[in-house]
């Protein structure tokens, strides 16, 4: 199946055909095909950076490349095995988006986590447009989500993207954190033709704790879902940096934020076991 915003060709007896007829037209019009990186890193900052390219397949050679990626992780293996610390963002990879003022992105903890999940991409971008979003988030007392743009119609041809603003209350034994935190969503497809589902999110502003001198003052996170026979690969990227008084080391940070994230895309299968 070709993806919503690509070339409009008659099907003539196979998708073969199709790809074949897209080809000779990308030829006669001269244009290259897109190209992403291949290096984890660089496609995480790609990703991050062409979110809103306009031109669908400038985000379908990221996937695609994701999904090469995604297909050789062992996902049998332990949590600190399957994670990777991505580069640090630039304002370049984030130019389109409001910053919290003052921030250096490189102060940023980065840490990212891969994860093969029990259900497909069309599970979780069903649960993608549901308002309540606290059963997918473990040690969180609210996380209400509302719609910008595309719940009506997120997932068809009709969409383009699907555009949140989340109010989130997270708390633990050191202190109780509330933030606003957007999040907006892309339906893609690979060049093979697995269904993909990325989200991009940040915060705009910085966030004072509760109960402690601990702020946010800033958090980036890029998912990625690509479906297999065994249901949705999943790549979380977070880069984010929280200030405590005393400090604390920024090694311990990365393990613990690690784990929290392991956990987390855990708790979104439970919450979709349960539906």
């Amino acid at each position: 199946m070709l993806a919503c915003n690509d070339f409009h060709v008659q099907e003539i007896g196979s998708r073969g055909t199709t790809l074949w007829l897209l080809a000779i037209l990308t030829a006669l019009s001269g244009c290259a095909a897109p190209e992403a990186p291949t290096e984890i890193s660089d496609l995480s900052r790609f990703m991050v950076r062409e979110f809103e390219n306009p031109n669908p397949g400038v985000l379908r050679a990221g996937v695609s490349n994701f999904a090469e990626l995604l297909d050789a992780v062992d996902y049998d293996a332990s949590t600190a095995e399957r994670a990777v610390m991505p580069a640090s963002l630039t304002e370049d990879d984030v130019f389109d988006v409001e910053l919290p003022e003052g921030i250096d992105l490189e102060a940023a903890t980065e840490v990212a986590v891969f994860y093969q999940s029990r259900h497909p991409v069309s599970a979780h971008e069903s649960f993608s447009v549901e308002a309540d979003q606290l059963a997918a988030e473990p040690n969180t007392d609210m996380y209400e989500r509302a719609f910008l743009e595309g719940q009506e119609c997120f997932g068809t041809c009709d969409c383009e993207a699907l555009r949140t603003v989340n109010d989130i209350t997270r708390q633990n034994m050191l202190f109780e954190l509330e933030f606003e935190l957007k999040k907006d969503f892309r339906h893609l497809e690979t060049d093979d033709g697995r269904a993909v589902l990325v989200a991009r999110a940040w915060t705009e502003e910085t966030f004072p704790a509760t109960g402690s001198s601990a702020e946010l003052l800033q958090s980036w996170t890029l998912d990625v879902w690509i479906d297999s026979d065994e249901g949705a690969r999943r790549y979380r990227a977070n880069w984010a940096e929280t200030v405590f008084d005393p400090p604390i080391d920024e090694d311990l940070i990365r393990v613990t934020t690690r784990n929290g994230m392991d956990n987390a895309l855990a708790t979104a299968d439970e919450a979709l076991d349960a539906r």
